[in-house]
């Protein structure tokens, strides 16, 4: 059960590394490697490059590498709208290589073993009403968070919904995998806590998921 850790981080972060994912420290690792590769210049070269990314804004292992003064100051920055325009394309080669694993391993066929995926629910694609603890948590973090950036979060919704379902179409189409979207499914009203966050469940929340997933997983087995 996963999916919308990569459609935030390709909304939060543009041009992802293939190297790791950065909720699992690769942003970390990259700038680790762009320092160890900075190292090998003069200072002179650190010191002119650093002025001109200063002025630019830009990172300094964009120029330090190039070969004159001029190609420093003659590099472009990738525009932002260029960059969000390479999104729903990096979002379908991770679903792409996501589904390329999922009916791998299924092909495999260890045991009993099945593999299935299922696209956790999030409460933007979710038809709910605010239960009044929900509310509460929902305001509360979004109080707390309010100098971070969650202008990502809040472009979760049911129109990007609509495209992440024809990526995972689209994957699930070329690899013969199908799929489950849990967001189609009733997870309450008012009265019903099911989310702690909008993407965690409750323990309630929690126990609709495992039953839909028996649902549709194990038919066959009437009590988890």
């Amino acid at each position: 059960m996963s999916g919308i850790n990569d459609v935030y981080l390709n909304l939060s972060i543009a041009n992802q590394s293939q190297i790791d994912d950065p909720i699992f420290g690769g942003l970390a690792l990259i700038q680790n490697l762009e320092d160890f590769g900075n190292s090998r210049y003069s200072l002179k070269r650190k010191a002119v490059a650093g002025i001109i990314a200063t002025i630019k804004n830009v990172k300094l292992s964009n120029l330090i590498h190039l070969k004159s003064i001029n190609d420093m100051l003659r590099f472009k920055k990738i525009p932002r709208e260029e960059n969000k325009a390479q999104t729903f394309d990096n979002l379908s080669l991770i679903f792409d290589r996501n589904f390329l694993l999922y009916s791998s391993l299924n092909e495999l066929k260890i045991g009993n073993t099945k593999v299935s995926f299922f696209l956790q629910p999030f409460y933007n694609w979710v038809d709910k009403k605010h239960n009044k603890k929900e509310h509460e948590i929902f305001n509360f973090l979004e109080n707390v968070q309010k100098n971070e950036n969650l202008l990502p979060l809040r472009k979760i919704d049911k129109k990007l919904h609509k495209r992440v379902i024809e990526l995972l179409n689209k994957s699930a189409k070329k690899y013969n995998f199908s799929y489950t979207d849990l967001n189609t499914e009733n997870f309450g009203d008012k009265k019903d806590f099911v989310f702690v966050d909008r993407v965690h469940m409750s323990d309630k929340g929690n126990q609709i998921i495992a039953e839909l997933i028996k649902k549709y997983s194990y038919p066959k087995i009437e009590k988890l």
